[in-house]
């Protein structure tokens, strides 16, 4: 009994020591989410001083900026028309954009497909080199020669569609002096199962959480990956240079340690077709949170020199952005810590000598509170973003079901990372632009 005493003792002492250790990088997150209960957040303003720069102004593009609009695809030869369908009904001149497609070692029908509908296609063959940051990394020395042909660059992934205002909001964000833009994320398919209705609702959340909140307190925000555009300047000196399974967090890590803004822009809505199986998005994410534990090793660094520097910086950094950035980086380190600390006073309780069973109550009370307060959170999230509670209401049951394996899908990722990246077959055909 009294080794059991002692066991306990130990273990609710590591886990409150856990619990003080992630507290900072948690009341820092839950700080910018109250931002984003913000009405609205804030109209566009104009952005035209350079984050940081102590009232340096920054060249605004002109209006009307010439995108790139660049797509990397892997065997989308389903979905791949939809999308440049989407594309050729933009409100927005049709002489300001050019269209490419990047085949990735595909092996059916993508590249005929994309060169069926008027876009420039790159087939790019290397089994050694895979994932979308490779293929950007060998693409776009092609796409952008030297004598600015464009002034931005467009990214989406095949099986998105984009609304037709998306390119004229794009260049509005920039010509305001944004330096990268990302647009605004719906799924395309939220009723197809619970497992794509919860992405629906976790899409929802990034957009009013995360990024509108850090529009709101006026720090960046990051890309999620596809719908979002950045100036050419930006990849001019080193091209795109990630390396790790999460090429648009590690991007937008490094722009914002080198003195860049993102920032959200509503009103370009784009969508974006979900996995519908619990499987898939298991292993999805789990390549999301190798990545993520991948760019704390890579950007960390950068990222505390970049805070340290400061405005002495060659371009000057805004501090709170990077501080946020820093914030962002550990989160995951917390988020363990966090999962490790409530498994350790779980065990405290249970093991304690003549355990009281009120303790056992309060530790059954504070897990279905907290499932509960997932459940309220993707609620209120519906709610915020303007969308039918009636339709959503199953996956916000479930939603705790999609978001805990979170925290185990990073601690499987310290221990045993994902190694290979495997494309999601997707069949979205033209759900998008029946909507509109």
């Amino acid at each position: 009994m009294e080794v059991l005493g002692f066991l306990s003792e130990v273990l609710w002492t590591t886990a409150v020591a856990l619990t003080v250790i992630t507290l900072p990088v948690f009341l820092w997150q839950g700080i910018v989410m109250l931002h984003g209960l913000l009405p609205g957040g804030r109209k566009r303003r104009r952005q035209a001083k350079s984050a940081g720069s102590g009232g340096e102004e920054k060249i605004p593009l002109h209006r009307t900026a010439r995108f790139a609009v660049v797509t990397c695809a892997r065997n989308e030869e389903a979905v791949i028309g939809s999308l440049l369908d989407s594309l050729a009904l933009q409100e927005y001149p049709r002489d300001c954009f050019d269209l490419f497609v990047v085949a990735d070692n595909c092996t059916d029908a993508t590249a005929a497909v994309a060169r069926s509908y008027g876009a420039e296609v790159l087939e790019r063959f290397d089994t050694l080199h895979i994932g979308k940051g490779h293929a950007l990394r060998w693409a776009l020395p092609q796409i952008l020669p030297q004598g600015h042909r464009y002034d931005a660059v467009v990214l989406f992934d095949a099986d998105n569609q984009a609304s037709p205002a998306f390119l004229s909001e794009m260049d509005a964000s920039l010509a305001d002096g944004a330096d990268v833009v990302q647009g605004y994320r719906e799924a395309m398919n939220p009723a197809d199962s619970w497992v794509s209705g919860c992405y629906g609702i976790y899409w929802l959340y990034m957009s009013r959480f995360f990024n509108r909140a850090r529009a709101n307190m006026g720090r960046s925000c990051l890309v999620g990956g596809t719908g979002f555009a950045f100036r050419t300047e930006l990849v001019e000196e080193t091209g795109w240079d990630t390396v790790t399974m999460s090429e648009d967090t590690e991007f937008s890590l490094q722009r914002i340690c080198r003195g860049y803004r993102i920032v959200p822009a509503d009103r370009a809505v784009f969508y974006d077709e979900q996995p519908t199986s619990f499987r898939v998005s298991l292993r999805q994410r789990y390549r999301w949170m190798t990545g993520c534990v991948q760019c704390v090793r890579r950007c960390l660094p950068e990222a505390l020199q970049a805070l340290r520097r400061g405005r002495r910086a060659p371009r000057p950094v805004e501090t709170a952005s990077v501080l946020d950035a820093v914030m962002l980086l550990l989160t995951p380190l917390a988020a363990v810590l966090a999962l490790i600390s409530g498994v350790l006073s779980a065990l405290a309780i249970l093991l304690e000598p003549g355990a009281d069973p009120t303790g056992v109550g309060w530790l059954l009370l504070s897990g279905v509170g907290g499932l509960l307060a997932l459940q309220a959170a993707a609620a209120l999230t519906v709610r915020l973003e303007r969308h039918s509670l009636r339709a959503f209401w199953r996956p916000i049951l479930l939603f705790p079901v999609f978001i805990l394996p979170l925290s185990y899908l990073i601690l499987a990722s310290l221990i045993r990372p994902k190694r290979e990246w495997k494309p999601i077959a997707h069949t979205g055909g033209r759900k998008a632009l029946e909507r509109q």
